[in-house]
């Protein structure tokens, strides 16, 4: 059987020897500690220097926050391999778990058209920054939404400058002189005709998106205006039109799902900036069910916005919902444990310490710097001479005396950190920021 070297510090050699013990792993282990009390700040050339004798292991373990190059302990052990463990020490169990290569979502398959709203009303200089941002998020194609009625300014030049910029771009207008516009400068989709403007882009050859009626919405309307689009050989992306929560939207379902099943290789969008936009929720998980309705149904394509604040990360978040449900759909399993970034607001599930594991690491304890965890319902800070628990930073407050002005300022941002996770139940971890799902990724870049 294999056996791993697990290198620790003083304060958290009890707790790793307890985790290993109920991990059942298929692996023998020992545990050194090393020299220090805290092994998240030692360095990797000082682990190096302090390594102990590794003949026998297969494998060490270093602790996942130490700093530095694991190479130099890699080459200080020789043939035995290094691997930096979880950041977290009760993450060791899922770290073992998931050894294999973790789950990949570089897959999708639905296009987001990310629509630039009055893109009219901005300058060329703003449109190609607006551009950028919407691609960098994950955006397939760049919408440029117009005027709710009348012509489109000079919606070809805005047409020509993004092309020349190497973007794929539609135009979102029912005007026909901007729409005919736009098609002379090389737009990729027209959005969207019906019977009302149908007529004058069928001498375009311009792919289009088609929607029933203004004055009816029923799936008869839009296969009129689709067998008009069939009978002049012009390509189309179907859409029977999501209406808002809660006006309508349980029927529009019915309309795709009846429309799918009328026709299952027909190509379809699906706009979903009436959702995101229109319902004062953090947008993140109603994109993650719309990216499921969409799979479900194989829709192609999405429209989206991102202009209200609760929303304004709405790009970001289809594009990594569409990832997640195609990982779902191509490894039939269930669209959980692939880190997409998507849980935001709360935590992602975590072991936390129990009240007697944090009581057996202050005995340890030699000097008077306070530790924080968050164990709900509470938080708990210690040192040497202190153990003390609240609900509230004000609370632990109340319970300490610090009268260093700088270690005052460390200890009120630390705890009102640990405040933070201890109220959406997030994993808090001292001198680490908080997680807050593809935001935090965004931010590290």
């Amino acid at each position: 059987m294999a056996s791993h070297l697990f290198l620790t510090g003083e304060l958290a050699a009890p707790s790793l020897r307890a985790v290993l013990q109920d991990m059942d792993a298929p692996f023998d282990h020992a545990v050194h500690t090393m020299p220090i009390t805290v092994a998240a700040l030692a360095e990797c050339g000082w682990i190096a220097r302090h390594l102990p004798e590794t003949s026998g292991y297969d494998m060490i373990v270093v602790p996942g926050l130490c700093q530095g190059d694991i190479g130099l302990v890699q080459e200080k052990a020789g043939v035995v391999e290094v691997k930096r463990g979880p950041d977290h020490l009760k993450d060791l169990p899922a770290f073992f778990d998931l050894a294999s290569e973790p789950p990949s979502l570089d897959a999708y398959d639905i296009d987001i058209l990310a629509e630039i709203v009055d893109a009219h009303l901005l300058s060329g200089e703003q449109l190609v920054e607006a551009a950028r941002r919407y691609a960098d998020q994950g955006a397939d194609i760049i919408d440029l939404g117009g005027p709710v009625s009348g012509p489109f300014p000079d919606v070809g030049k805005a047409v020509s400058l993004l092309k020349r910029e190497g973007f794929r771009v539609s135009v979102d207008t029912f005007d026909v002189p901007s729409l005919r516009e736009a098609a002379r400068a090389g737009v990729e989709l027209l959005l969207s005709v019906n019977g009302a403007n149908i007529e004058g882009v069928l001498d375009l050859g311009c792919r289009v998106v088609v929607i029933p009626d203004f004055n009816d919405k029923s799936l008869d309307s839009l296969e009129k205006n689709i067998g008009i689009l069939e009978s002049h050989k012009i390509p189309y992306l179907a859409d029977p039109v999501l209406d808002p929560f809660p006006f309508g939207f349980a029927g529009s379902i019915e309309r795709f799902i009846a429309f799918r099943r009328r026709r299952p290789e027909t190509p379809m969008l699906m706009g979903i900036g009436n959702q995101t936009e229109l319902m004062e929720a953090d947008s993140s998980g109603v994109n993650a069910i719309l990216a499921a309705l969409c799979s479900d149904l194989s829709i192609s394509a999405v429209l989206t916005t991102s202009v209200v604040s609760w929303a304004s990360g709405a790009v970001s978040e289809f594009d990594r919902a569409r990832r997640l449900m195609m990982y779902a759909k191509s490894t039939q399993a269930l669209p959980k444990h692939a880190s997409a970034g998507l849980v935001i607001a709360r935590g992602l599930p975590h072991q936390v310490f129990s009240v007697e594991e944090l009581r057996s690491m202050q005995r340890s304890v030699r000097d008077l710097n306070f530790r924080i965890f968050v164990s709900p319902p509470k938080i708990y800070v210690f040192n040497r001479d202190v153990f003390v628990s609240g609900e509230t930073a004000a609370r632990i407050w109340e319970q300490i005396d610090v009268g260093d002005a700088g270690h005052a300022f460390y200890l009120g941002r630390e705890l009102q950190k640990a405040e933070t996770a201890l109220t959406l139940g997030k994993r808090y971890g001292q001198d680490q920021p908080l997680e807050w799902g593809y935001i935090s990724e965004t931010h590290d870049r």
